[in-house]
């Protein structure tokens, strides 16, 4: 298995989030099958990841597998703009991601998230857009900015959450980037994984 992923896009390792994200103890609880779809994570940290497997009762593993992260740390990344799109000249601003690790929904069978594009991030406000010294950008004025990029392919970015597997064996959670809308990327077998 590989170590930790180089970051697409040329985001840099500090967009790597390090949280405490331990495998759970060597004791496997078993639940009812129904509860697969919607079981959350149970360890109480700051952020924390299981892997649910299906499994019948002779405990033969089914082809299903779920990551749930959980936790009760609210996570924040600070990205600059420049990283994010790849237009030479950008304002001297970053995009400010929050968000609770329960609501990082990763794929079935996959250590990823779909991709999501940063315009949507900021028109829905899950996202804002800041000064680097401070003080907010409105959505709109960050939103018009992007518009006034003549490449759509230029002014657009995509991100999507990770979980990675570092050096010391310990589980990671990155958030990955790449300069296109999410609609250049969901159709592609490369980059849907």
């Amino acid at each position: 298995m590989a170590a930790i992923l180089p970051p697409l896009c040329g985001l840099e390792r500090k967009h790597l989030l390090q949280p405490n994200m331990e495998f759970p103890p060597d004791e496997w609880s078993c639940f009812p099958m129904g509860e697969f779809e919607l079981a959350e994570a149970r360890n109480p940290m700051d952020c924390g990841v299981e892997l649910l497997v299906q499994a019948r009762a002779n405990g033969r593993m089914l082809d299903h597998a779920r990551m749930v992260l959980g936790g009760s740390k609210l996570l924040e990344v600070k990205i600059p703009f420049r990283e994010l799109l790849s237009v030479e000249e950008t304002p001297d601003w970053e995009l400010v991601y929050t968000t609770w690790p329960r609501q990082i929904a990763i794929r079935r069978n996959m250590a990823t998230s779909d991709w999501f594009d940063v315009r949507d991030l900021i028109l829905s406000n899950d996202g804002r857009v800041q000064l680097k010294e401070g003080g907010n950008i409105e959505a709109k004025e960050a939103v018009d900015y992007l518009d006034t990029i003549p490449d759509r392919l230029m002014g657009s970015a995509a991100l999507r959450w990770a979980v990675l597997v570092g050096d010391d064996r310990k589980l990671r959670l990155a958030l990955q980037g790449l300069p296109s809308p999410a609609a250049s990327f969901s159709g592609k077998p490369a980059f849907r994984g």
